[in-house]
């Protein structure tokens, strides 16, 4: 599954506070494979979408696509790219 052409402005989770942002979740509900948002880390880059039924995560580091992940719910993508790559 390949990362949505739109990128929403805001993050969807930054390590920095360990937030989920809920309205961005919402953007991206609203908008399934047309757009999506980052998960800013200090080991890694991930972009995040869904297609209306799963949650994906690409995990970027230093502009090499790391690994795509899945998931049944943001968190769950999110959970997994910090246990892999690092939750700084």
């Amino acid at each position: 599954m390949m990362k949505p052409p739109t990128e929403i402005r805001n993050n969807v989770y930054s390590n920095f506070d360990h937030m989920l942002e809920d309205d961005v979740v919402k953007e991206l509900e609203l908008s399934p494979d047309e757009c999506f948002a980052r998960h800013a880390a200090w080991g890694f880059n991930g972009c995040i979408w869904t297609d209306g039924k799963q949650w994906f995560e690409e995990v970027w580091v230093y502009g090499v696509l790391i690994e795509t992940l899945t998931g049944d719910k943001p968190m769950d993508v999110i959970e997994t790219a910090n246990r892999n790559h690092g939750s700084n």
